[in-house]
């Protein structure tokens, strides 16, 4: 029969590999704790309730678009606001016209209740003169264009050499009196005809410029531009949040993969830990078969020793002959016996100690 014996150093060997795998698990747990932690504070740096830069870029692109059109409003504005007082200026100087022309009127009645006064009928040369002679104050307005006869201004050279009748003079008076009422309505329609003028280069300018339409197509270039910024931002997220996606599967696998790991492992140190416990009833059992062998070949000894003992003394009753050689013998016998049993003995207690 073969007997294995384990060792000690097999015994050790087992050992740390047992101590190298729980280590190895307690440090793979240190590092995630570590990463946990580490994602825990990322996670609270995150917290800081960012606007999305995609609403924001939108808002942006809003805001600046309507300020590009507030403006060109702001400006349209203006120059209605501008129109709109030039047409109430006109208008006011219609009314200063139409007040001025008003008192005109009443000087021509005036002069009208003043012919009849004197007599004067409407065809005689009285009249005739003093309407030449209006007819020349009317000549010296600037914008005038009204043009004498020769024969006109010799009847005002005669005129002017002799003396006008009371009538013509008063009536020239009134004339002279009315002329400032004239000048104000003069004044009034050339501002008139300026205003009016101002009105029509404002929108001849209005035409060229169409600021609203700029600011518009400005607008409306600020919001494509912001809209393909935007869906560059969107692609953008869609690709880090796929990237983010897969980071994690990787993440998921690398778990997986150390659940395998820890689970072959503990695997392993459960298979160690059976292979030394199978190895621990293997010694024992060796032990147990030793000792019993030991014993059994005792057994044997004591009785091969009895019987040689037995069968001595009775040699040397029954023969009666050869004392001393016999005691001699058994003498001898034994010593042998004797050391025979210290032999097992030992051989058994080496048997324990290499166990150990």
């Amino acid at each position: 029969m073969t007997v294995q014996v384990f060792g000690a150093g097999n015994h050790s060997s087992l050992v740390n590999q047992n101590e190298n795998i729980q280590a190895r698990r307690a440090a793979r747990q240190n590092q995630g704790n570590k990463q946990q932690m580490q994602n825990s504070s990322i996670n609270m740096n995150e917290l800081g309730g960012k606007m999305d830069p995609i609403l924001s870029r939108r808002q942006r692109a809003q805001r600046k678009a309507l300020k590009v059109i507030g403006d060109a409003w702001n400006v349209d504005r203006k120059i209605d606001n501008d129109i709109g007082n030039r047409r109430a200026h006109i208008q006011e100087l219609h009314g200063t016209v139409e007040e001025n022309m008003s008192i005109l009127e009443q000087g021509d009645a005036h002069k009208e209740e003043l012919r009849q006064i004197y007599g004067v009928s409407a065809d005689s040369q009285e009249q005739k003169d003093l309407e030449l002679l209006e007819k020349r104050r009317r000549s010296f307005k600037p914008d005038s264009k009204i043009e004498l006869t020769e024969e006109e201004q010799e009847r005002l050279a005669e005129l002017d050499a002799g003396e006008l009748t009371e009538y013509q003079q008063r009536v020239l008076k009134l004339d002279s009196d009315m002329s400032i009422f004239e000048s104000r309505i003069d004044a009034a329609q050339q501002e008139i005809r300026s205003e009016y003028s101002a009105i029509r280069e404002i929108q001849i300018e209005r035409l060229k410029t169409h600021e609203m339409v700029d600011a518009q197509i400005e607008a409306d270039e600020i919001n494509a531009a912001a809209s393909k910024e935007i869906i560059g931002m969107l692609v953008g997220e869609a690709q880090d949040h796929i990237d983010e996606e897969i980071e994690e599967k990787k993440e998921e696998a690398k778990d997986k993969a150390e659940e395998k790991e820890e689970q072959e492992e503990k695997i392993e140190e459960q298979r160690a830990e059976e292979e030394l416990q199978q190895e621990q009833l293997e010694i024992r059992q060796e032990e147990s078969h030793i000792e019993e062998e030991t014993k059994s070949e005792q057994r044997k000894r004591a009785r091969e020793q009895a019987e040689f003992i037995e069968e001595a003394q009775g040699s040397m009753v029954f023969t009666g002959s050869g004392t001393s050689d016999a005691q001699l013998a058994i003498k001898e016998m034994m010593q042998k016996m004797k050391l025979l049993e210290e032999d097992l003995k030992g051989a058994a207690l080496d048997a324990k100690i290499e166990t150990l």
